[in-house]
């Protein structure tokens, strides 16, 4: 049985190699779940958690993936149910988080009509005042690059709208 610190330092772990890819790295990840959800059930085996963390660029020793994945197969039925992964992965939100994204929401939904489409989300977007552009790493083209990446989801096309609701 691991220890909750055991896998506080895993997440820790997780949410840093997914950092360390940019962006779009936890888009990659939901995508990553999506596409290997066959029975559309959100759950899944150790074989394709594993393999679902693997191409969305985590690498964990596999002692690692097994308290993990032990971890969130509480009813031993052998399954991990991805929504209850991410959660955790994302962590509780601070009241003092949810007041900044309220903040940057009355911002972005000026119609107050309860969402936003991906035009307006990018449009709002300052890359030119992201750290990396600022440190000379990066230029805000190619934030804005990985800012619409991060947006877009599996599907191609001119008529592929996303919705951000509240």
């Amino acid at each position: 049985m691991s220890s909750h610190s055991d896998i506080v330092e895993l997440f820790t772990d997780i949410r840093s190699q997914l950092l360390q890819r940019g962006l779009g790295s936890f888009r990659t990840l939901e995508v990553a779940f999506g596409v290997n959800d066959h029975d559309n059930t959100r759950l899944f085996d150790f074989a394709e958690f594993v393999a679902i963390l693997e191409k969305s660029g985590v690498f964990l020793k596999r002692q690692n993936l097994t308290k993990i994945y032990r971890f969130f197969d509480k009813d031993q039925n052998e399954r991990v149910d991805y929504a209850h992964f991410l959660a955790a992965l994302l962590g509780e939100w601070t009241l003092a988080r949810r007041q900044v994204v309220d903040q940057i929401w009355s911002q972005l939904d000026v119609e107050q009509r309860g969402f936003i489409n991906k035009a307006q989300l990018i449009s709002a977007t300052m890359p030119h005042r992201h750290p990396s552009v600022l440190a000379g790493i990066k230029s805000a083209n190619a934030i804005l690059k990985e800012i619409e990446l991060a947006l877009e989801g599996e599907g191609e096309g001119e008529y592929k709208e996303i919705i951000i609701y509240n």
